[in-house]
């Protein structure tokens, strides 16, 4: 009786993703094939149950150690790995072919140790026993690495080495910097500091190769002050040592990087002579975006450059590349830029395989099987039952194959680790040449493509006589093919590999009997194959995996995480910890302590997370420990464990640089590391963080030299305030934090204040510069384990001081938890602003002017209104103090700008009488470079007369620098502008301050107007306002007006207009139209 095979289609195939025991054929074949696939299932099955509790075991033995293990076959020049090393490939256990030109084509070895391993891979080759070399690797995260590759050779029976047997163990603490040279090394990125750097790329300049075209780079992370408030800077600094990773894999040994201070990085890069300077830019920018950051966000960078030329020196080269980034920082439109003498001068410079799928509704394939073809299949079966393995296996199965189907060549192709195809086992006809190299040329798609190609379509097949294009033709009669088909194999719902069949000497196409046939053969040959891989890989791993914990000292334990009893130690746990015990609780018996650790990195798993590690100082043994924690379950029941491991990194931490080579206060890394050891006690402390206003803008108006001189002089201050078993440190720019001794509040306030204007008055002394000082501090409790958790709490404080603070005495702010709720929102704020700005979420609103006189319309304040899409409306309240601070307020200014613009281009073109419009000018706007010019370019797009316009700045500007100020405002108004002063006469402002303003309007505070009877003094105060003003030309308005008395009190005082709820609320521009157009 002949027997029927039915296919399954690929949406079969979806659903049951495969019998994973290999059972492709049931009731399909004859009672014999029957028997060879029970039998088989049947050992299969065995296997799996086997197979399952060993990898139980395996799992926890692995997590012990940190070693790869691998076997490397001499006459097959392959490597088999069975652990491998942490990364984002380290699940992928597929055996590295052609190992030496693999793994130089993964460019993931460092360059410059090429030689070694060459030397390496000829000692593999040759059979060397006692193998140890110590080469240099990038991991995933640009990360690099020393790794020690341990292996011994293994012998057959007449002493012939066969295969080398090894471990991969990372080495990369050994070659750490000592402290020798650890001042030139910035502690958090590992590049050179500033002055190093600079010296150093000076040297490199000097001598440099004729042949080379020098280009030094200043590259500057955008938006990152943003990424520190919304994120921390603990992401920060993660950021920031990505950023240096990726400059470092990005150079070679003939360039020079460094960290020039915060978010700033310096490269001098040798350029060939014909080689476009932005290329190096694109890199390094490229892999900085699409590099997946764990919080997500697609982080960019900005960059200027400077290529030497010989009539220059490095200062002026390194000038001309810091020149040109500050003219990127101002663009809009740029982010990289090589400099011309245009931005010296303060100009602008000039500047696939297509494949068809088959039809959505899927054909079975249903067909009468031969008696041949079943000798075939029996075939199968019996070569699977006696051979050891697939590559046994397949020595026999594919010759029959390719007689009885005319076959020329058969491939095996997987995945490697990074997605690339390559062929694992190959057969081909004696008389054919082999095509393998070629064949895989052939592919020309990445491996996503194939897959995804595959989840469509049960197999893909191309014959010369098929309606292909004359370009496929030609390349398959190139690689010697006539026509081949392709079938996918799955790993559970996995594509894993693909079996291709060619025909190169018989042009014929693929019946659909053969194609029914081979896709079974396939799916038999890879079950097979999957099987045997899985228990090869269990096999192996646990061998060696034993043989590596044997000689790894090990300090681990395990703990029930409910009640803290260990439940395992490691020999070596036992030799650290003499009083180690299982059934002993952890914190007494390691630590010493008789409740559970404060700083117990078990704690850290509450949260649900995988696995975390610690860092803390122990007083017990005077050392401080590293803690990786992770979840483990017992292999004979459900129950969960912790795995603890310990490193001792006391050494680590002494060799961490500890002095700020400006200040020679500590560095924040070493004043982490003894404020730590402080929070671990019982002594009450404060954490206090002062930072310089507006340092940057110090920085770059005066020099870096002035710049210096500040911190410095502060610095000399700081210690001399400190006392003992206090710190201090700087943090980076104009930021400075100190650890002091708690007595009271009023304590801290005092010595802080002392410290803050002492510093004030030297450095006035010294330079004639008027410098602030702000500050804010947290007082540690009991509960406090983290000294970063609390230098983000003093810095909220710091911060919720606000723009306005340097204009008051109230310079100091102590932390409480309603900053936590502050911090939240201004981070709800700043993380949609930018979006909202793109969707035109700020919208205008026009509050009327009213001539007191006749009551009529002569003017309106424009005020802004921000209107989520589900109509919430944000107070200006909430959002304008943060956009004040963090310099969002310049972006959304010119977003009013110009909706006010463009309403009063509408106005006039519909011939209505347009008004004078008042907008707001902030602080931050105003005083920044250049807003005359760029408003009036503004302005000028809309073709409007400036006479329509009136621009309002707070009198709390005129509170400092007023001579700068009343120079801004001339040259606006000799524009045509209009300039009132909003908020007059409750702040800095005397009298006779009005006679020295070159203004046009003066807005009387709407304070006085809050309550709804006006004291004798506001009357007096008004009053005279109003009669200087008018004396000397001025018109005055009044604001806040609510109630008819104010209205009669402002007439009979002879104000000339009035703006409040008593008339009219802010309204719709179309509202307010309607008004003006009556």
């Amino acid at each position: 009786m002949d027997c029927i095979v039915r296919i399954k289609t690929t949406q079969e195939r979806r659903t049951h993703a495969y019998d994973k025991h290999g059972d492709f054929m049931a009731n399909d074949l004859n009672n014999k094939n029957d028997t060879h696939c029970n039998s088989t299932d049947n050992k299969i099955k065995e296997l799996s149950l086997s197979l399952k509790t060993e990898k139980t075991k395996f799992a926890i033995a692995s997590d012990c150690v940190k070693s790869g293990i691998w076997k490397y076959d001499i006459a097959e020049k392959t490597m088999y790995q069975f652990k491998k090393l942490n990364g984002r490939y380290s699940d992928d256990l597929s055996p590295l072919i052609n190992f030496r030109e693999t793994y130089i084509g993964y460019n993931i070895l460092y360059p410059q140790d090429t030689a070694v391993f060459n030397d390496f891979c000829d000692a593999l080759d040759r059979g060397k026993d006692d193998i140890r070399y110590d080469i240099r690797s990038y991991d995933d995260d640009y990360n690099l690495h020393w790794l020690r590759y341990i292996g011994h050779a293994v012998c057959d029976d007449n002493g012939v080495p066969f295969c080398i047997v090894g471990s991969t163990t990372d080495v990369t603490d050994e070659y750490l910097p000592t402290q020798n040279n650890s001042d030139e090394l910035d502690p958090l990125t590992g590049l050179l500091v500033r002055d190093h750097a600079i010296l150093a790329a000076a040297k490199k300049l000097r001598s440099r190769s004729m042949d080379m075209k020098p280009a030094l780079y200043i590259f500057d992370i955008d938006n990152f002050k943003a990424i520190n408030e919304r994120w921390g800077r603990i992401y920060g600094d993660y950021v920031i040592e990505t950023f240096a990773k990726i400059i470092s894999v990005s150079i070679s040994d003939n360039d020079v990087s460094g960290r020039l201070g915060g978010d700033e990085f310096i490269v001098l890069k040798m350029l060939k002579k014909d080689e476009d300077p932005q290329n190096f830019f694109r890199t390094i920018n490229g892999r900085f975006n699409f590099y997946k950051f764990p919080r997500g966000g697609n982080f960019h960078v900005s960059a200027g450059c400077s290529v030497f030329s010989g009539n220059i020196n490095f200062d002026e080269l390194f000038k001309r590349a810091d020149m040109t980034l500050y003219h990127v920082k101002r663009s809009t439109d740029k982010n990289f830029e090589v400099f011309t003498h245009s931005i010296e001068s303060g100009s602008e410079p000039g500047e696939t395989v297509t494949k068809n799928y088959s039809d959505s509704e899927e054909p079975t394939y249903v067909y009468q099987l031969k008696d041949s073809e079943r000798k075939i299949f029996d075939y199968l079966f019996d070569t699977f039952n006696r051979c050891s393995d697939p590559q046994e296996a397949a020595k026999y199965i594919f010759p029959e194959l390719g007689k009885y189907y005319v076959l020329d060549s058969i491939y095996i192709s997987e995945k490697d680790p990074f997605g690339k195809i390559k062929i694992t086992n190959q057969w081909y006809n004696t008389d054919i040449k082999p095509i393998a190299p070629n064949f895989v040329e052939f592919y020309r798609t990445s491996w996503k493509t194939i897959e995804k190609y595959f989840l469509e379509n049960e197999y893909y097949s191309i014959t010369l006589s098929d309606p292909v294009s004359e370009q496929r033709k030609s390349t398959m009669r190139r690689y010697g093919i006539s026509a081949f088909i392709r079938f996918p194999f799955f790993d559970g719902a996995d594509m894993v590999g693909i079996i291709s069949y060619v025909r190169e000497s018989n042009g014929a196409g693929w019946s659909e009997k053969e194609v029914s046939a081979l896709s079974t053969i396939t799916k038999m040959f890879s079950a097979y194959l999957i099987k045997f891989k899985s228990s090869e890989k269990l096999d192996y791993a646990n061998y060696y995996t034993s043989a590596v914990l044997d000689n790894q000292q090990l300090t681990a334990y395990a703990i029930d995480p409910n009640t803290f009893d260990i439940t395992y130690t490691s020999i070596y746990a036992v030799n650290s910890f003499p009083d180690i015990e299982v059934g002993k609780k952890c914190y007494k018996s390691i630590m010493g302590c008789d409740k559970p650790c404060k700083k117990c990195p078990a704690l850290l798993m509450k949260d649900g997370r995988q696995r975390a590690e610690l860092e803390s100082y122990n007083e017990k043994y005077n050392k401080w420990f590293g803690f990786t924690v992770s979840r483990i379950r017992k292999p004979d029941s459900n129950d969960e464990n912790y795995l603890v491991c310990i490193n001792d990194i006391t050494n680590f931490i002494e060799r961490v640089n500890s002095k700020d080579t400006l200040t020679g206060l500590l560095t924040f890394e070493r004043f982490s590391a003894d404020a730590g050891k402080i929070i671990a006690g019982t002594t009450p402390h404060a954490v206090v963080g002062i930072s310089i206003d507006k340092f940057r803008s110090i920085n770059e108006k005066n020099g870096l030299r002035i710049g210096n001189l500040i911190l410095t002089e502060f610095a000399e201050k700081l210690k001399v305030m400190l006392e003992d078993g206090e710190y201090g440190c700087r943090w980076g720019g104009g930021k400075f934090l100190m650890l002091l001794k708690y007595k009271d509040s009023a304590d801290i306030a005092s010595r802080v204040k002392k410290l803050m204007d002492s510093a004030s008055a030297d450095i006035f002394s010294l330079c004639g510069m008027s410098v602030t000082f702000l500050a804010g501090y947290y007082v540690l409790t009991e509960n406090d384990n983290s000294l970063n958790a609390a230098v983000d709490k003093a810095r909220a404080a710091r911060k919720s001081l606000g723009s306005d603070a340097v204009h008051s005495e109230n310079r100091l702010a102590v932390y409480d938890q309603d900053m936590d709720r502050d911090a939240e929102r201004r981070k709800d704020i700043e993380s949609i602003m930018n979006e909202a700005l793109n969707d035109h979420e700020f919208k205008v609103y026009y509050q009327p002017k009213v001539r007191l006189s006749d009551g009529k319309i002569v003017g309106a304040e424009a005020l802004v209104r921000w209107i989520r899409p589900d109509g919430q409306i944000i107070s200006p309240g909430s959002f304008v103090p943060v956009f004040e601070e963090n310099g969002f307020i310049c972006e959304m200014d010119f977003e009013i700008y110009r909706q006010v613009f463009e309403d009063i281009k509408k106005w006039q073109a519909e011939g209505i009488d347009v008004p004078v419009i008042s907008v707001n000018v902030s602080r931050r706007h105003f005083l920044g470079d250049g807003f005359p010019q760029k408003i009036e370019e503004l302005i000028n797009s809309y073709g409007i007369d400036h006479k329509y316009v009136e621009l309002e700045i707070t009198e709390s500007m005129f509170s400092s620098n007023i001579n700068h100020i009343i120079d801004i405002v001339n040259v606006l108004r000799g524009y045509g502008f209009q300039i009132s002063v909003d908020d007059f006469g409750t702040g800095f402002s005397t009298l006779n301050l009005i006679t020295m303003l070159p203004v046009d309007v003066l807005k009387v505070d709407g304070g006085f107007f809050m309550n709804h009877r006006l004291s004798d003094k506001d009357k007096a105060v008004i009053s005279s306002i109003i009669t200087l003003a008018h004396k000397l030309n001025l018109t005055v308005v009044s604001e806040g007006i609510e109630n008819e008395f104010q209205v009669h009190f402002l007439n009979e005082s002879g104000c000339d207009t009035v703006q409040g709820y008593y008339f009219y609320k802010p309204m719709e521009p179309k509202r307010f139209e309607e008004l003006i157009a009556k």
